[in-house]
């Protein structure tokens, strides 16, 4: 998944539930927030996002962002 992130987000087919879950996996912490948004902290870095609906695939400016959030947080693969 974090390769999927960092190799080239533009075609990469990704169900947000793997990519919180991969978040939470690297040690953020999720705040959720009203309808349907939800923040992760991580290394004291904060992003926030609105979920897709019903669980959708993340749109490619999430995957962005994830990945600008991730290297200001110190993680790359």
């Amino acid at each position: 998944m974090l390769i999927a992130i960092f190799n080239d987000p533009k075609s990469a087919a990704v169900a947000w539930p793997d990519v919180e879950s991969l978040l939470i996996g690297l040690g953020a912490r999720r705040v959720e927030g009203r309808k349907g948004r939800v923040a992760f902290l991580l290394n004291d870095k904060r992003a926030d996002f609105k979920r897709p609906p019903q669980g959708g695939k993340a749109p490619y400016n999430h995957l962005r962002f994830v990945r600008e959030f991730l290297i200001a947080a110190g993680i790359a693969p």
